[in-house]
């Protein structure tokens, strides 16, 4: 067994105990303070022009509306009535 008698040990277990407990407090202030200071400025949605780069596409996507992602359901619905629109 290595350095120090079995008292020294159970005296740095119990202070390694207090030393997470405080830590675990610590994480838990830290926690509670970030989502308190997100809570207050709240989720802000980007604009779709704000962003020129999400676009930003070297070739056209290979399928109907090509110029919509493949989960953007709300351009893929917008392409569909735009062009049952031109068929009519």
């Amino acid at each position: 067994m290595s350095g120090g008698s079995h008292e020294e040990h159970l005296k740095e277990v119990a202070d390694w105990k207090k030393y997470s407990i405080g830590m675990l407090g610590l994480s838990t202030l830290f926690t509670v303070v970030n989502v308190g200071i997100i809570s207050a400025n709240g989720h802000h949605e980007a604009t779709p022009n704000s962003l020129p780069y999400m676009k930003n596409r070297a070739k056209e996507f290979p399928w109907e509306c090509s110029d919509c992602a493949l989960f953007d359901s709300k351009c893929w619905a917008d392409c569909r009535a735009e062009k049952a629109g031109n068929d009519e």
